[in-house]
């Protein structure tokens, strides 16, 4: 259960050298967030949580452990969990604080009595025979418009960073572990946000801890999750659990991808965008295997990873992200596909087509409906522009970072070194390899696209505008484009690229009419009406990012 008291708005502070922060590494490498790496701040170092008895006066038959038992007991039963499927990367170390006596609120005071600056995290158990829990990630400020934790680096007498469950789940380890991930800013993932509906996801630690994963709490009828099951992918992603490398991008059919469940090496999850911004398909395998062994589930998850319904449209702190199953009726294992079954999101067929040692096979048919799936960074283009959609794409696809962190420029002209980083990335993106020979070109020196001219040089999609000038800073028409495209098209994917003429009647005297046709054919260009081209204007970056997007897709 997410406690309410810690998703604290602290106003907006003017200097940052108000708080201490502790944020560790480059988090969120994929953009795919609002959260401005917050998780990760929780998520990568040494999470050193101060363990507290609270004993609750009047209580009946009460549970008859000691604050050091419940320490122990965390630290072998809790601490191996979030240091394997972390590979490392976070641990946690349980140490006994004390006991006290229940005035108020068990967790309030526990956090309260956290004041020694070695502690970042708080738990707190009772000594009641009853199930349940509840905790989250801390206050937070935000500064120039981004989020900032006040913890981990300030105890959590500051930081309200904590949780809290009850005496009756002391041996069952699945609900202190769900606890622990809201403190690592971790979502439920249910049907709802709200109600029983947070809890339906059979194939999530923080919602429903498996079908076959649950143990009476007492002899009452009251029960609760026994065993510790897996997380979606996405939370480890969120915590910098998983690289980037480590994330298959889905933007056009793909025959096959080998991923493997969360305890292994490999490819973790792929990411499939929608045509909206900030809402994206994960598709995780989730073998019965390790921490999943006793879970009654297996397969492929799908998930839906939604930042526009309970978030603005700049921040979004990670315990109000909705992730919820793409497919199926609440509380339905149908987002987990079996060996043999398929499932459409966002316009793309998703097959498991084996099942492999660590994880499963899993085919792609079909291109998504979009191509943008984090927040745009780049305040200059705007929702209305025809290539929103493509010019995230290509960031996503690592072809292109903006004129600057903020900005992309759209309506700037390209230049011919411009042009070669993103035909040189584009090419890479697409698994070849640049060759690093040397050009006769005698203007290059100094260019940040030097080794992305040499690249194209060597594939032949460039000559120069003399045998020893490339004329850099030059900008680009669409007849050179189109020319530069085709000829891409031909070296990375084989074979000439040619097609109809068009219906343009613009290009009758273009050096570029083979290649504006094999442009057409493949709908790299819809042209600027339906019956021009317009080959001598420049191309813009907005139309850049339109024909790069469109070439991924198409090849």
């Amino acid at each position: 259960m997410l406690r309410a008291r810690l998703l604290t708005f602290v106003a907006t502070c003017a200097a940052a050298s108000v708080l201490s922060t502790g944020l560790a590494g480059a988090a969120d490498p994929l953009g795919l967030t609002l959260d401005g790496g917050a998780g990760e701040a929780f998520g990568v170092g040494t999470d050193t949580i101060a363990v507290w008895l609270c004993e609750i006066p009047g209580t009946s038959d009460p549970k008859d452990f000691t604050v050091e038992e419940v320490a122990t007991w965390a630290n072998t039963d809790i601490a191996p969990f979030f240091s394997l499927i972390s590979k490392g990367r976070y641990s946690t170390v349980f140490e006994a604080a004390g006991t006290f006596t229940r005035q108020a609120d068990c967790l309030d005071e526990a956090l309260d009595l956290t004041t020694d600056p070695r502690f970042t995290n708080t738990f707190v158990i009772d000594n009641t025979d009853i199930g349940g829990g509840l905790g989250g990630s801390g206050a937070w400020y935000l500064i120039n418009g981004e989020i900032v934790p006040v913890g981990p680096a300030s105890p959590p007498s500051i930081s309200s960073r904590g949780f809290y469950v009850r005496g009756g789940m002391f041996d069952l380890p699945a609900t202190a572990a769900h606890e622990v991930g809201h403190t690592l800013s971790w979502p439920h993932s249910g049907s709802s946000s709200t109600g029983l509906g947070q809890y339906d996801n059979v194939g999530d630690l923080m919602s429903g801890h498996g079908i076959d994963n649950f143990c009476p709490v007492s002899e009452s009828a009251s029960r609760g999750p026994c065993k510790i099951t897996h997380t979606v992918a996405f939370n480890r992603y969120t915590s910098g659990w998983i690289d980037a490398d480590d994330i298959p991008l889905i933007t056009k059919p793909t025959p096959s991808i080998d991923l493997v469940g969360p305890e292994a090496e490999g490819l973790q999850f792929a990411l499939i965008p929608s045509p909206e911004p900030l809402v994206f398909t994960t598709v995780e395998a989730r073998p019965p295997t390790g921490y999943d062994a006793d879970a009654g589930v297996s397969g492929v998850m799908l998930h839906t990873v939604d930042e526009t319904a309970s978030c603005s449209s700049t921040i979004c702190w990670g315990l109000n992200r909705r992730q919820y199953p793409a497919v199926g009726a609440p509380g339905s294992t149908d987002h987990i596909l079996a060996v043999g079954e398929s499932a459409v999101v966002s316009g793309v067929t998703v097959t498991v087509e084996a099942a492999t040692a660590d994880g499963f096979t899993v085919s792609f048919a079909g291109a998504p409906l979009g191509c943008a799936m984090g927040p745009n960074p780049f305040s200059d283009v705007s929702a209305a522009s025809f290539a929103f959609n493509d010019i995230g794409c290509i960031r996503l696809l690592g072809l292109t970072t903006g004129t600057s962190p903020t900005s992309y420029s759209p309506l700037a002209t390209v230049t011919r070194e411009q042009m070669a980083a993103f035909l040189a990335r584009l090419y890479r993106a697409l698994g070849h390899t640049c060759s690093t020979d040397p050009t006769p070109f005698t203007d290059i020196a100094g260019s940040f696209a030097e080794a992305d001219i040499a690249c194209i040089y060597a594939l032949g999609v460039t000559t120069g505008v003399s045998p020893l000038r490339y004329d850099p800073e030059g900008v680009v028409t669409r007849e050179q484009m189109a020319a530069f495209l085709g000829r891409l098209w031909a070296d990375a994917l084989g074979g000439a690229c040619n097609g109809a003429f068009p219906p343009f009647t613009d290009t009758g005297d273009s050096f570029a009419q083979v290649e504006i046709a094999c442009i057409y054919a493949r709908e790299l260009t819809t042209g600027t009406s339906p019956t021009t081209y317009s080959p001598a204007e420049a191309v813009t970056r907005e139309q850049m990012a339109a024909f790069l997007a469109r070439f991924w897709k198409a090849a």
